[in-house]
């Protein structure tokens, strides 16, 4: 506890979104998926099925690309990957998943370092719930 001029200020331990990652189950927002699965309904189309099927295709090999350019040393390819994962994880509501994007993007300006790693590991493991979550929620094929 801080004390200043008579008052108490307690001091709350700066929490990354690596320890964030490993104490919940997947962040979603599922408003832009929910939406486009009543467009898929009135439309007759499985809007849904498709977006997932691309989303979860593309963030594959995205990740693999990441791990690859910080076990180079690469920053700026790092943060070209974590850029568009930020993005597109943002789109699909993976919350969580956008914000360790994030922090590895302003993180590797600086190098990469052991929280970059530990950011990374955390969005693997955070895409295998996502994944999960996503495909037991809008019963999706794969």
């Amino acid at each position: 506890m801080l004390s200043s001029a008579g008052t108490s200020v307690v001091a709350l331990p700066f929490v990354t979104p690596v320890a964030e990652s490993s104490q919940r189950a997947a962040e979603l927002d599922l408003s832009f998926l929910s939406e486009l699965r009543d467009a898929s309904r009135a439309s007759g189309m499985d809007l849904v099925g498709e977006s997932l099927r691309a989303f979860l295709d593309v963030t594959v090999p995205r990740l693999r690309d990441l791990t690859a350019a910080l076990g180079s040393g690469d920053c700026y390819a790092a943060g070209l990957v974590a850029h568009t994962l930020r993005g597109g994880c943002a789109q699909f509501g993976a919350l969580r998943m956008a914000r360790l994007a994030g922090f590895i993007e302003l993180q590797v300006r600086d190098g990469i370092t052991p929280p970059v790693h530990d950011a990374a590991a955390a969005l693997h493991e955070e895409f295998t719930s996502v994944r999960t979550q996503l495909l037991r929620e809008f019963a999706v094929e794969r």
